[in-house]
């Protein structure tokens, strides 16, 4: 089953909590700090083109939540609940792309913030 978890950029955690209505539960969010590894593979390692080539990717720190996104949450901002699986403190599921970016666009209207937020599915 694939996971969805909030993750937000930067130092921006304590400007969209704080701004978030009362009645939405809230995300408990852990920093993650930033760095350099090497990602991907030599050619003569690889067995599939996309493995390559081997590059160095530096991210700047982030956060990200603590835990997958709740129906609890996913409902509170988007009033419906697609997941088949029921449960308010059960991950969301049975969402695209698409229900995800508008998540997102409606959880920065409901803080009043221009805050960059994204989603990490796998």
């Amino acid at each position: 089953m694939r996971k969805l978890f909030v993750i937000i950029i930067g130092m921006m955690q304590s400007l969209l909590l704080s701004a978030l209505p009362n009645d939405l539960p809230d995300i408990e969010m852990v920093a993650v700090d930033g760095g350099t590894f090497t990602m991907a593979l030599d050619t003569n390692e690889a067995k599939h083109a996309y493995e390559t080539p081997k590059h160095e990717v530096t991210l700047n720190a982030y956060q990200i939540g603590k835990y997958e996104v709740t129906q609890e949450l996913w409902e509170a901002v988007m009033g419906n609940n697609p997941s088949i699986f029921k449960g308010s403190d059960l991950p969301v599921e049975n969402v695209s792309w698409n229900d995800i970016q508008l998540f997102i666009k409606k959880l920065n209207k409901l803080s009043g913030k221009s805050v960059a937020v994204t989603m990490l599915i796998y």
